[in-house]
């Protein structure tokens, strides 16, 4: 890899390191750590909304589901935009959220339902960020791979080499003479 495709790695985790380190100081509680504090307004709000959904992840599933129907659910997406600028300005339902000082969803519904519905909500969110959390990793990493040209190249003992590229779908197998070693 050329020294610039390790700055586009290393540039921004270091960047992530330093705000962590500097903003570990501020962290007493976990309601610090968790809605910072309690002194967020709706514009840092919506700026942490729409930041994540900004990942490797997103960009890859965008990609695949333009190339599996087109441009067709742009529109609905387009069309969806007021409904949510103008539930998200009248505060519909995270006013109501908000009025309760929970942290999580999952407590949420223990203020409105019950404890027992907590914990069913609470093992689905868990379930639910288990796999998550187990595709995420994964499917940045192969767009990393792919992105900076590092493919994964195996070397059989028949000299046939073995090249997996294209996000870890595709495998192009070629002589050992058609191809140089890396």
């Amino acid at each position: 890899m050329h020294w610039i495709d390790w700055l586009i790695i290393t540039i921004p985790l270091l960047i992530l390191l330093v705000v962590g380190f500097y903003s570990h100081r501020f962290m007493k509680s976990v309601a610090d750590f968790l809605s910072g504090g309690r002194l967020a307004g709706r514009y840092l709000l919506a700026v942490a909304k729409g930041e994540q959904g900004v990942g490797a992840v997103v960009f890859v599933a965008m990609f695949e589901r333009i190339s599996k129907s087109g441009f067709v659910l742009t529109w609905w997406e387009w069309l969806s935009i007021p409904v949510t600028l103008i539930v998200g300005i009248s505060g519909w339902v995270v006013y109501r959220f908000r009025e309760t000082r929970a942290l999580t969803l999952a407590q949420f519904f223990e203020i409105r339902y019950s404890k027992r519905f907590r914990i069913f909500t609470g093992f689905l969110g868990f379930a639910a960020g288990l796999a998550n959390f187990g595709v995420i990793p994964v499917v940045g990493a192969r767009f990393l791979t792919f992105f900076l040209g590092s493919q994964r190249v195996n070397h059989l003992d028949d000299g046939t080499v073995v090249a997996h590229h294209n996000l870890g779908e595709a495998a192009i197998k070629t002589g050992a003479g058609n191809s140089p070693r890396h």
